[in-house]
C-alpha cells in the first residue's frame, strides 16, 4: 500500500534533533556508568591475579619454613644458613626487572642452570632497590636464653637439660611442663617480603592490608590489655610498618607473608656463639601464648591478617 501524502509529510516532520538528543543522553549515561564501574572491574580482575600469585607465595613460604627449621635443627640454629635454605625455596616467586622499561617479571626457573644463575644474583638476601630490606627474614621464637636459663652449650639429646619426659609424665602436658619440652625444640618464624607485581592491584591490596593491621591493633588495645603491653605493641607495629611504608613511597609494595615451623633439635645449642646466637626472649610477631610465657609456636600472617597455621614435628613417644 502506498502511503498517503499526509502520512509522508508527517514522517518528514519528525524533528531529527530529538533523536540526536536522546542518543547523546544515553551515551553520556553509559560513560558515567563506565567511569564508576571500570575501576572496580579492573581491581577484581587484577586483584584476582595478584591474590593467586600471593597464594602460591604463601604455600612456598610454609615449605620454606620447614626447610629452614630443618637446616637450623642440624646446624645448631645457624641463622645465616636457615635464611639461605628458605631463600632457595622462594626463588621462583621473586620478581626482577625483566626489561629496560622497568616492568617486573617473575623468575623463569626451567632448569638447574636457571636456578643456579638466579640464586647467585640474590644469594646475599638483600633487595638493592628496597632500601636494603631482606627477601627473607628469620626470627627464632624458641628456645630463648631466658628459657634455657644460661650456659654456653646445651646438649640436644640430654633429657635433663632439653628433654621432654619431665613435662609429659603422667600423660597430658603438665602445668609449666612445656618449658622442659621446648628446650629441645627449635621454633622459627619466617617472614617473606613478597613484592607484588600486578599494577594497581598491588597498591590497593597493600592499603587494605595495612589498614586491616591498624584496625586489628586498635581492637586488641580495646580488649583491656595492660598499658605497658599496649605501648609495646604500638612501638613494635610502628617499627615493622615504617620500612614497608618507606618502600611503598617508592612504588614498591611489599606484603610480609609469615609462617612458623617447629622441629626437634638434632644438634647442640650454643646460645652465645656469634653464628648461633639465640634471642633473650620470644619476639616473634605472632605466637601462641603459653602458661607463664610466650614460648614457641605462632601462626601464618598475610599482612595484618591470616589464620592459625603452626606446623611442627610429632613429639617422640615416651619410653616404656
Amino acid at each position: 500500500m502506498v502511503p498517503s501524502t499526509q502520512t509522508r509529510v508527517r514522517t518528514r516532520l519528525v524533528p531529527p534533533k530529538t533523536v540526536r538528543a536522546t542518543s547523546s543522553k544515553d551515551a553520556g549515561q553509559a560513560a558515567v556508568e563506565a567511569a564508576l564501574t571500570l575501576p572496580l572491574f579492573m581491581f577484581v580482575l587484577l586483584g584476582t591475579l595478584q591474590l593467586a600469585l600471593m597464594h602460591q607465595a604463601r604455600l612456598l613460604t610454609k615449605y620454606a619454613a620447614y626447610k629452614a627449621v630443618r637446616v637450623g635443627a642440624m646446624t645448631s640454629a645457624d641463622l645465616a644458613k636457615m635464611e639461605r635454605a628458605a631463600l632457595a625455596v622462594l626463588v621462583p616467586t621473586i620478581s626482577n626487572t625483566g626489561n629496560s622499561k622497568g616492568v617486573r617479571v617473575v623468575n623463569n626457573i626451567a632448569s638447574g642452570g636457571d636456578f643456579a644463575s638466579t640464586f647467585s644474583q640474590m644469594s646475599q638476601n638483600i633487595m638493592l632497590d628496597a632500601a636494603g630490606m631482606k627477601y627473607v627474614e628469620i626470627m627464632i621464637c624458641s628456645p630463648t636464653k631466658e628459657l634455657l636459663g644460661g650456659g654456653d652449650e646445651h646438649d640436644f639429646d640430654s633429657e635433663s637439660a632439653t628433654g621432654s619426659a619431665a613435662g609429659r609424665q603422667g600423660g597430658p602436658m603438665q602445668r609449666e611442663g612445656w618449658r622442659e619440652f621446648d628446650r629441645g625444640r627449635l621454633a622459627i618464624q619466617v617472614t617473606y617480603n613478597y613484592r607484588m607485581i600486578i599494577p594497581f592491584a598491588d597498591m590497593v591490596l597493600y592499603l587494605i592490608a595495612t589498614g586491616q593491621e591498624k584496625a586489628d591493633l586498635l581492637w586488641a588495645l580495646k580488649l583491656g590489655k595492660l598499658h605497658q603491653q599496649s605501648q609495646q605493641a604500638i612501638q613494635q607495629h610502628a617499627a615493622r610498618a615504617a620500612k614497608y611504608n618507606s618502600a611503598a613511597q617508592m612504588g614498591l609494595y611489599l606484603m610480609p607473608i609469615r609462617a612458623n615451623y617447629v622441629m626437634r633439635m638434632h644438634s647442640s645449642l650454643f646460645p652465645n656463639a656469634e653464628a648461633h646466637k639465640l634471642p633473650q626472649t620470644n619476639e616473634c610477631v605472632l605466637r601462641f601464648a603459653k602458661e607463664g610465657d610466650g614460648g614457641g609456636g605462632g601462626n601464618v600472617d598475610l599482612g595484618g591478617g591470616g589464620g592459625d597455621d603452626t606446623d611442627q614435628d610429632t613429639p617422640p613417644a615416651d619410653p616404656e
